[in-house]
């Protein structure tokens, strides 16, 4: 509220200001999602500190134990006051391997309980059992719109988790690992509903230690997932009856996919499955080498991008890479609306055009060549930075590459 001389109040300028402060110190958490972006920015001045203490506690990751202990603790120590600053987090990570699953299930379920507006749940690296699962759905279950986990391979029965999961049915990313193996046949999955999650948009499955058992490749069929438009398969020990399981997940979906990402062996011929019953994909991405000659056939014509990986630890990596590209070349598929094709790397490697003839001038050279011949047929290269080499029309680089 102004004064009557036009000029505002001194309390309600202080509130704008530090409106304006939170905005901007919110912008740079969500470029940069850890405590390690908000804490220094703390320390500048009294007028941040207040604005920006909140979002310490948007993105919690732990890696340790002690971690563990120590926040439950500091949300104790809060809670004995009436302060409760747990409501403020978002996304709530638990990233390491080191961590004993009694230890998890004693103290997670117990910060859950302060944790009441969490949005992502990532734990993908450790085995989850029902004793976290039930916590986190009773704190989560209508604000919980990521999930990434590993289902816990200890617990008697598979169907249990698999339950509890679904119950999260305003998922929209949901990523699961699974480590069973052959013996998991006595779980119940065979007899589990599916999903119903109406706003899943992204799924992910792995199992990289064992080929997916048939029980949880039939359970997938009868998921209802109608806004699914992503899915990403990690299974590097499938095999061709395997495949034959996922055919009726292809017959169901495959029609609403437009993103298409798998690592699987070359013997499983996942392609000539999956692609003819996905006729409406726009990306594929392949993880773990370029795709041999005869996928090129049975691309759909609706292709706008295709991800190929690089690997420069033995010399096959990238002569797959420009193998694939000169084959493209060759075969020249009219009837498919490519537009780019994008190069990436393991891990949390990118690929970049500018550093790529330090590491490999050979391949550089072969792979500059292919960059503007594609380039005359409206085809781009590009890296991890979405950088392409070729900047100038179609039409101009026609008439040089003829």
């Amino acid at each position: 509220m102004s004064r009557p001389g036009g000029h505002m109040a001194p309390i309600t300028s202080r509130r704008m200001l530090d409106e304006l402060w939170r905005l901007v110190l919110e912008e740079l958490v969500e470029e940069n999602p850890t405590q390690l972006t908000i804490a220094p920015l703390l320390l500048v001045c009294k007028a941040w500190k207040t604005c920006g203490q909140s979002l310490l506690y948007r993105h919690l990751c732990f890696s340790g134990i002690r971690q563990l202990r120590a926040f439950y603790e500091h949300l104790f120590f809060h809670a004995t006051e009436g302060r409760y600053p747990g409501l403020y987090t978002q996304t709530f990570t638990l990233w390491t391997r080191g961590l004993v699953l009694q230890e998890l299930s004693h103290y997670v379920p117990r910060m859950l309980g302060y944790l009441h507006n969490i949005r992502a749940f990532h734990a993908q690296e450790l085995d989850i059992c029902s004793s976290i699962l039930e916590p986190l759905d009773v704190v989560a279950k209508r604000t919980l719109c990521e999930l990434s986990l590993t289902l816990c391979s200890a617990e008697a029965d598979g169907a249990i988790n698999l339950a509890i999961v679904s119950r999260f049915t305003g998922l929209k990313k949901l990523q699961l690992r699974m480590n069973w193996g052959a013996d998991s046949t006595v779980f119940a999955i065979g007899r589990a509903p599916g999903f119903r999650m109406p706003r899943l948009v992204s799924l992910a499955l792995s199992s990289p230690r064992v080929p997916p058992v048939h029980e949880f490749l039939a359970f997938l069929p009868r998921c209802e997932l109608p806004a699914l438009t992503s899915l990403d398969l990690d299974f590097p020990h499938l095999t061709a009856d395997g495949t034959a399981s996922l055919q009726p997940v292809f017959e169901k979906l495959g029609s609403q996919l437009r993103h298409l990402s798998y690592n699987v062996p070359e013997a499983a011929r996942l392609p000539q499955t999956a692609l003819v019953l996905s006729p409406n994909l726009e990306l594929i991405e392949f993880k773990t080498a370029a795709p041999s000659i005869d996928l090129i056939h049975i691309l759909p014509a609706t292709i706008q991008q295709i991800n190929i990986p690089v690997d420069f630890s033995f010399s096959e990596g990238p002569a797959g890479v420009v193998r694939f590209l000169n084959d493209w070349l060759a075969e020249n598929p009219a009837d498919c609306s490519l537009r780019r094709v994008q190069l990436t790397m393991k891990g949390l490697q990118r690929f970049d055009w500018r550093t790529v003839g330090l590491v490999s001038p050979v391949f550089a050279g072969q792979l500059m060549t292919s960059a503007i011949l594609l380039g005359a047929r409206g085809v781009h290269i590009i890296d991890g930075f979405k950088n392409t080499l070729i900047m100038v029309a179609a039409s101009q680089l026609t008439g040089l590459c003829s």
